[in-house]
């Protein structure tokens, strides 16, 4: 343990929208700094400490779950939910899920794999509006992910008790993942202190409890992050 993982764990602690409480996550935070450890070889969703216990308290083996974005989170939820539907948009991240899924012959996953489409607006389009499905990656300057986006309209209203957002467009995942949650259905969003993230999107969320919302230590990098996790009320 090195006195500068220390110091800048601690540091860190110190920010806002941050608790002392979290000094509890320090030997799993140095744990899965250690090289050759990652979210897929883990089994772990990439998001913070308290969010991941969160969910490990709260899945229940009757669950179905959306997320976009697949990765470590799609085998922590396939090991505890009765269903799991990830829409993903690279092509590396799918295949390698899929080829560990189909080995381990685990039949409650369905996966799809959604690129995205060249913007056909001439018009600079906003990473903060729903309406617009743009990403802050600038891989994707010139495309949109309206198609990635909407695929959770094919499902019914209150079909999902949990549903994930880590992936590309999330002010437009939240915009279409709202009416897919059951009442007292999770809805967690990652990097929330991304402010862009919930700027226009935040309208969507009244029908919404927030029950996590700082900052704090995340599994596989030194700098925390803030993962939100807001409750369906009505």
């Amino acid at each position: 343990m090195k006195f500068t993982d220390q110091l800048f764990f601690f540091q860190q602690l110190k920010g806002e929208n941050t608790s002392l409480a979290d000094i509890k996550y320090f030997n799993r935070w140095k744990y899965y700094l250690q090289p050759g450890r990652n979210p897929v070889t883990e089994r772990l969703p990439w998001i913070n400490f308290p969010a991941i216990d969160f969910l490990k308290k709260n899945l229940n083996p009757a669950d179905t779950v959306f997320e976009f974005g697949a990765g470590g989170s799609t085998l922590f939820f396939l090991d505890r939910v009765k269903k799991l539907i990830t829409a993903e948009h690279k092509t590396e991240w799918y295949d390698t899920l899929k080829k560990i899924i189909t080995q381990k012959e685990l039949y409650k996953w369905e996966g799809v794999l959604i690129p995205p489409e060249l913007k056909t607006e001439t018009r600079q389009l906003n990473i903060s509006d729903p309406n617009d499905y743009y990403s802050s990656d600038d891989a994707y300057i010139n495309s949109t992910f309206k198609n990635y986006v909407t695929y959770i309209d094919r499902f019914s209203d209150g079909f999902f008790n949990v549903i994930l957002i880590d992936g590309r467009a999330r002010p437009s995942c939240i915009k279409h993942a709202v009416k897919k949650l059951r009442r007292n259905g999770l809805l967690i969003l990652d990097n929330a202190d991304r402010e862009y993230y919930l700027t226009r999107s935040n309208e969507y969320l009244h029908n919404f409890h927030l029950l996590q919302n700082h900052f704090a230590p995340i599994p596989f990098v030194a700098p925390f992050v803030q993962t939100n996790i807001y409750k369906r009320i009505k």
